[in-house]
């Protein structure tokens, strides 16, 4: 019978700290997209929009999905949302 030796992993504390790095911003952007989305399913109540979640409003939903998460207008957004006039 041949025993292999258990080693610990080597992680080289550059690279610890890149993958940090990495995470730390995965993080961020997952929060950002998370309170974008809040922002949309707002402004649909807002709109007035009902059966949002209905089959026929898929492809739209996933589309004002896609604008939400990549605007850069979220401030606005915000105010609107809090009732400012658009």
């Amino acid at each position: 019978m041949v025993l292999i030796e258990a080693r610990e992993p080597v992680v080289r504390p550059d690279a610890a700290r890149a993958f940090g790095g990495r995470l730390r911003a995965r993080i961020v952007n997952l929060e950002t997209s998370v309170q974008r989305l809040e922002l949309l399913e707002k402004a649909v109540h807002r709109i007035g929009i009902q059966g949002w979640n209905g089959p026929m409003a898929g492809v739209l939903a996933r589309e004002a999905e896609e604008t939400c998460l990549a605007c850069t207008h979220v401030p606005e957004c915000r105010r609107w949302l809090n009732g400012a006039s658009p």
